[in-house]
């Protein structure tokens, strides 16, 4: 049935557009100035200092934004 080999590839194709989000947020955090990082900061409350709790918030609102995406 083409029809399912279609379903299938889109949900492939969706699984790996999460996975390349989820590095693209780990390469954005990596990339950003101790000073751009204080601008994101001003923008949510308590933004955390650590690149490693950084991370892991931008990849919290990632799944607010986006509910039931796997991680990699």
């Amino acid at each position: 049935m083409p029809l399912c080999g279609t379903i299938n590839s889109l949900v492939g194709m969706s699984k790996n557009i999460c996975r390349d989000l989820q590095l693209f947020t780990k390469v954005v955090v990596n990339t950003l100035s101790n000073y751009e990082m204080k601008v994101l900061a001003g923008k949510y409350e308590n933004f955390p200092e650590t690149l490693k709790d950084q991370v892991a918030f931008l990849e919290q609102r990632l799944n607010y934004w986006m509910p039931g995406r796997r991680k990699s």
